[in-house]
């Protein structure tokens, strides 16, 4: 009988074990009906993989979520609401957060936070003053118009960063912080301001009269104090920024690498990466970089080309290579048509009367040129298939130059873009203007997303984008009768 008792006093401890490594977020969204969440850890993370309770699954519901994440040391995550808005969090294994979110406004994308359990001061901290990170810019910006040299710059640079981590200090000494969920923020702070000074030195140098060399020599200083060497600075959500601009100024200035090939590409620097995690880190970049713009072709084929030199049979190149291609081959399978018109029409209202099939349309005010708006399109097959099932007619309207009507067509045609097409002329843009509260000599901030009910002659603005998914629907849903 006793062995039997150790067994399952032995397993006890062993879940115990287990239960206490699972990080906990407990989150409630006020203001939105419907909502999703997802955590993922930051893009070029080398301990990505460590961490087996992430995935990108997304967690659909309606005002509340308890989110477990299997997170076996000090760790980034980042917390995307409703694909809107992004909360990067340090989370420590077995901690309790809870989470408050707010979205303000019905007419533009803005969140409030309230973070409360284990280690709250730290997170406050970060998310009132350090993201996103130019809210700490000012003071740098300030001391670079001041015109003193650089290396005046470089000491008050370094006296306000350093201030700055006095505060993750007092805040383990006298709030009871952990130390390592500090550490990382720091670390990720120090390293973002760094990178940006670095920026302004290289914009502002010329009028500061900053020799060349001197430049170079601060520089690498600022390198160096922003956490270069840090064996935590790949854990951080901005470390890989100033990793990559080292990273770029190391083969800038490799005389030893004469390949045409590397010296074109813009993701060359990754061959500097460790072995060890390059392919996922490269990898990941180059997919992120793909499904970022889906209907715009890689303007570097040489990216793509170094990838396959050195990992020929890697998943990324087959995902990459192919992805265009099987959005719009299922676009091509769904049920609703496309129609271009070239007409210009004298007002939306005659307009949208072409759509004479159904009584609500979901319409789409974007442009060839505007990369948010296509970015937008890689959510377009699930969108299709609910306003389908809805009988909600789907109509695009660009706001492309006349002079632009062969490329608007061109991407239309190319992308299987579903839906009704046509182009706005100068006085349907006043007329959207003014549906928008806007002033006519405003210009058109675009993407803009619509609903009209026909039988009413009514408009619904500012509704949510595509990426939102269910937030949209469920937006939609409640217009219809």
């Amino acid at each position: 009988m006793k062995p039997l008792i150790l067994s399952i006093f032995s397993f006890c401890l062993f879940l115990s074990g287990f239960v206490a490594k699972c990080a906990t977020i407990t989150i409630k969204i006020v203001g939105q009906p419907v909502n999703s969440i997802r955590v993922t850890a930051p893009l070029h993370s080398n301990y990505f993989s460590r961490h087996q309770g992430i995935t990108d699954e997304v967690y659909i519901g309606t005002d509340s979520f308890v989110i477990n994440i299997d997170s076996p040391e000090t760790s980034f995550f980042n917390i995307s609401f409703n694909n809107e808005e992004a909360l990067p969090i340090v989370l420590n294994k077995s901690d309790k957060i809870y989470i408050t979110a707010n979205r303000k406004s019905d007419k533009y994308v803005a969140y409030s936070f309230t973070i409360d359990g284990s280690n709250s001061a730290a997170h406050r901290i970060y998310q009132q003053f350090f993201f996103p990170a130019a809210r700490a810019y000012s003071a740098i910006d300030h001391f670079a118009t001041q015109k003193e040299g650089g290396k005046v710059l470089l000491k008050k640079v370094k006296v306000y960063i350093d201030s700055i981590n006095g505060i993750w200090k007092d805040l383990i000494s006298e709030k009871g912080c952990d130390a390592n969920v500090c550490e990382l923020y720091s670390t990720d702070v120090t390293s973002i301001l760094y990178k940006h000074s670095i920026s302004v030195l290289s914009s502002s140098y010329s009028q500061i009269d900053i020799p060349v060399d001197e430049v170079k020599t601060i520089k690498n200083t600022m390198m160096y104090y922003g956490g270069i060497t840090s064996r935590l600075l790949l854990k951080t959500y901005y470390g890989n920024i100033l990793y990559d601009e080292y990273l770029k100024g190391i083969l800038r200035s490799d005389s030893t690498i004469e390949d045409s090939m590397i010296r074109s590409s813009e993701s060359a620097y990754f061959i500097y990466y460790d072995s060890s995690f390059r392919e996922k880190a490269w990898g990941g970049y180059l997919w992120h970089l793909r499904t970022l713009f889906p209907g715009i072709e890689m303007t570097d084929s040489n990216n793509l080309n170094l990838f396959k030199r050195y990992y020929k049979n890697s998943v990324y190149v087959e995902k990459i290579s192919h992805y265009n291609d099987s959005i719009r081959a299922e676009r091509a399978k769904l049920s609703t048509v496309q129609t271009i018109d070239t007409t210009y029409f004298n007002s939306l209202t005659e307009l949208l009367n072409t759509c004479k099939n159904e009584r609500y349309i979901f319409i789409d005010i974007w442009a060839t040129w505007c990369l948010p708006c296509i970015d937008e399109f890689q959510y377009l097959n699930s969108l299709s298939k609910f306003l389908s099932k809805k009988h909600i007619a789907q109509v695009f309207l660009s706001v492309d130059r006349e002079a632009d009507r062969d490329k608007w067509m061109t991407f239309v045609k190319k992308n299987n873009i579903p839906g009704f097409h046509a182009m706005l002329n100068r006085q349907n843009q006043e007329q959207l203007l003014a549906l928008l509260n806007s002033k006519v000599d405003e210009s058109l901030n675009i993407p803009q997303y619509l609903f009209y009910d026909s039988e009413k002659k009514k408009f619904t603005i500012n509704l949510p984008r595509p990426r939102t998914g269910v937030v949209l629907e469920s937006k939609m849903n409640s217009l219809l009768e």
